[in-house]
């Protein structure tokens, strides 16, 4: 299960660096406590979903 959470990690941090990117040019930046949310959000997403290209994408 660590790889797995390690793996999901690597993805939710890639998607989150473009999203952070865009809202940032949109001048809507979240502070680090919402971003910390936010990136725990997308991880739990990621390991209950369990997308069936978890291993290809790029870490």
């Amino acid at each position: 299960m660590n790889t797995i959470r390690e793996q999901v990690l690597q993805i939710a941090i890639e998607r989150m660096k473009r999203t952070t990117h865009t809202m940032i040019l949109e001048d809507q930046q979240l502070q680090e406590p919402e971003r910390q949310k936010m990136l725990q959000a997308m991880i739990e997403d990621l390991v209950r979903e369990m997308p069936k290209d978890l291993w290809s994408a790029k870490s």
